[in-house]
């Protein structure tokens, strides 16, 4: 198998990104709007704070070994949901079926590093 450079991934994920989103546009109907000021460093901090949470799953998965760093990926991603819900959306409490939710991915993460 041949190693592909991790910039090459990001830089053929960022164009693909730039090169279909036009068109997305045009399908679902909207209208182009642009940013203000302020909603511009928003956003570019967004994609800035994205792309380095990019590179760093891209090297981390490059250099441990792929179980692991997928199960440890697949473990945090429900810690960190149950935080960012309150914070980011303090009007949508979090239900009963959140923590079923939480609990079934939980205990599959269990079983299979038990099992």
């Amino acid at each position: 198998t041949a190693k592909v450079d991790w910039a090459s991934v990001l830089l053929a994920q960022a164009l693909g990104q730039v090169a279909l989103s036009p068109i997305a546009l045009l399908i679902s109907g909207q209208e182009l709007r642009l940013f203000s000021r302020q909603q511009l460093a928003l956003a570019l901090g967004m994609g800035f704070f994205g792309f380095a949470s990019q590179v760093a799953m891209t090297k981390g998965m490059q250099k441990e070994k792929s179980a692991t760093a997928s199960l440890v990926r697949q473990s945090l991603c429900p810690v960190f949901a149950m935080l960012w819900q309150p914070l980011m959306f303090p009007e949508d409490q979090l239900t009963w079926t959140s923590f079923a939710g939480f609990a079934t991915i939980m205990l599959g993460l269990l079983v299979t590093v038990i099992a």
